[in-house]
């Protein structure tokens, strides 16, 4: 009989084996402990050239290939046995070992696979598709199966002892107990670094506490001092790593970081992260497209979100210390918004009765002595601003106008001018102050200054502004010139400020009734009001407007200059009237400032 260099003496099996679950042993505990016991197994034994660990998931009730030789692991992976399927599970299933030493044998047990699980196999081979003998020892002991080792050999020459299962089952035990073993001792690993990581979590846990309580006493004592918001946020930017702001609950700025300039995205109130901190009261992540993150923690007062905390980070995700942190401070800067906030509302009321006194002319000693608590010196030059939106909207615009009376005040902080600020009905108003000291042209240039400001500011508003006045007492006087000012803005609407003292004629005019000025008209444009007289009064109106300016009325007419003669000689007859003659200039410039504000 021909004999293959792959046979193994009898009597050395047992010696290899021990040799090599003495290995398998001291493996024990290793990350490559179950492809040790592959590695030994088939290096110990010359007939077997590849094979599988299999070890069975209690999970999914099935068999799973842990480690694999001479086959890919790309397809043996996919692989997952039922008890009884296969060689492998059979041996899984009957507890006995599964010893097929001719090729057709293998086949036909291997065709009781799925056919899914024996397509991953064949896939899986390199060798050849089935080998010519295997074997498959399921790994047991006292307590039950914990998986198979089946191994192959492809070498058809191959011999086997006697023996040779008896001689591999003497170990498996040993095999099932190292299994235990190691699976015991990962367990301790397990919770060697489950102990050292509630450790570390009770160690931060008490950090955490520990700053929350030096949060809570350096915050409770800014406030107990007086010290003010500014303050409060400075000493929580201490205790945070991240760069954190202030807002209101418009997005006005309360309190800027500390640490480095910060900037909004524009339009930040209207994305749909601060409208859900709006609509939830919880904190919100915004991410730019510049890669900054923007935690969005809701200043909470009695009922609605007051205000915003914004710490921005460059990292995805904030230390969970940090936030809470965060969340903490919040609640406490809440207590002192909403303190502030009760302050502003009584604040508001006393501006507003005050408003309407003054107003009415209902002056005594004790209005007197208010206006000088609020700042308000009697022989100061005053001037009201009445502040008011382009179109009446049907809507609540309670949210708009607090937006546009915070800006009025930081405008007037911006160019330090002393005024109070309130609504009144539909409209944001104020008292502008300025000193005695300063003389009235002093007052007169930095209104102008401060109509300029406004000016360049795109709100969608028009804010009237009255005449300077000596005294306290005036105020009706200008507030009744801002009026007739946002009369002028709704009617021109050429501007979105005016000042009462730049109106020029229109001023006048505000004054007078319609039937006059039409008389007016009449009297001196007269015929050239008529419908088939138009292209003269338009001409009229443009050589007016250009004080006489040949060229710079023809260019704008877009005629010849022999054209422009001739209309005027016409206007002249029809009017019976001299150009030139400078009375009558005056009352057809009149008359067409007249027309242009009637009809404009």
């Amino acid at each position: 009989m021909n004999t293959s260099k792959t046979d193994i003496p009898n009597n050395a099996l047992y010696e290899v084996l021990s040799s090599a679950t003495s290995a398998i042993l001291n493996a024990v505990g290793q990350n490559q402990f179950l492809k040790k016991i592959l590695d030994e197994m088939i290096g110990t034994i010359p007939q077997f050239d590849s094979g599988f660990l299999f070890i069975f998931s209690e999970k999914t009730n099935k068999l799973i290939v842990k480690y694999a030789i001479g086959y890919s692991e790309e397809s043996y992976r996919k692989t997952q046995l039922k008890p009884g399927e296969g060689i492998t599970g059979l041996a899984y299933q009957m507890k006995e070992p599964q010893f097929l030493i001719t090729r057709e044998a293998v086949i036909k047990a291997m065709r009781t696979m799925t056919p899914s699980n024996l397509s991953h196999y064949i896939q899986s081979t390199i060798a050849a598709e089935y080998p010519n003998q295997t074997i498959a020892l399921p790994l047991m002991d006292d307590h039950g199966a914990v998986g198979v080792l089946t191994m192959s050999g492809h070498d058809p020459l191959a011999h086997y002892p006697e023996d040779f299962v008896k001689t591999l089952q003497m170990f498996t035990p040993v095999l099932t107990m190292s299994y235990r073993f190691h699976l015991a001792k990962e367990k301790e690993r397990y919770l060697e670094k489950e102990l050292k990581l509630t450790t570390i979590a009770l160690h931060k846990e008490h950090e955490q506490q520990q700053k929350t309580a030096d949060l809570y006493n350096e915050l409770t004592m800014l406030s107990n001092k007086k010290k003010g918001i500014a303050e409060m946020v400075s000493a929580l930017q201490t205790y945070v790593q991240a760069p954190i702001v202030l807002y209101d609950d418009l997005f006005n700025l309360i309190a800027p970081s500390q640490s480095i300039p910060v900037q909004l995205p524009p339009g930040m109130i209207s994305t749909k992260e601060v409208q859900y901190v709006i609509a939830t009261k919880k904190w919100q992540v915004y991410n730019d497209k510049k890669g900054t993150s923007i935690i969005i923690i809701p200043i909470v007062g009695s009922d609605s979100v007051i205000g915003f905390l914004l710490t921005f980070i460059e990292e995805k995700e904030i230390h969970q210390v940090n936030r809470m942190l965060l969340e903490y401070g919040a609640s406490l800067l809440s207590l002192e918004m909403i303190k502030q906030h009760s302050i502003k509302e009584a604040q508001q009321m006393i501006y507003g009765e005050l408003f309407e006194k003054v107003l009415l002319g209902a002056y005594d000693s004790q209005l007197d002595e208010q206006a000088k608590n609020l700042g308000l010196m009697p022989r100061d030059f005053y001037v009201a601003l009445i502040c008011s939106e382009l179109e009446k909207n049907s809507n609540d615009s309670r949210y708009e106008r607090e937006k546009w009376m915070k800006w009025i005040e930081g405008a007037l902080e911006f160019h330090h001018i002393k005024g109070i600020v309130t609504q009144r009905d539909q409209q944001i108003i104020a008292f502008i102050s300025f000193p005695e000291s300063g003389g009235k042209e002093s007052a007169r240039s930095s209104l102008t200054e401060l109509s300029k400001y406004l000016s360049s500011m795109n709100w969608p508003v028009f804010i009237g502004l009255g005449r300077v006045y000596d005294s306290f007492h005036d105020i009706p006087k200008s507030f009744e010139d801002a009026e007739k000012s946002l009369s002028l803005l709704r009617k021109k609407r050429t501007g979105r400020v005016h000042l009462f003292s730049d109106g020029g004629i229109n001023r006048i005019l505000l004054d007078l009734e319609r039937t006059e000025l039409e008389t007016f008209l009449t009297d001196h444009l007269g015929v050239l009001l008529t419908e088939s007289n138009q292209e003269l009064l338009g001409t009229l109106r443009v050589y007016v407007r250009n004080n006489k300016a040949l060229k710079l009325t023809t260019d704008q007419l877009m005629i010849h200059q022999n054209t422009l003669y001739y209309r005027l000689k016409r206007i002249e007859t029809t009017l019976g009237i001299m150009l030139t003659d400078p009375e009558k200039w005056f009352d057809v410039q009149l008359a067409c400032k007249i027309y242009d504000y009637l009809h404009d």
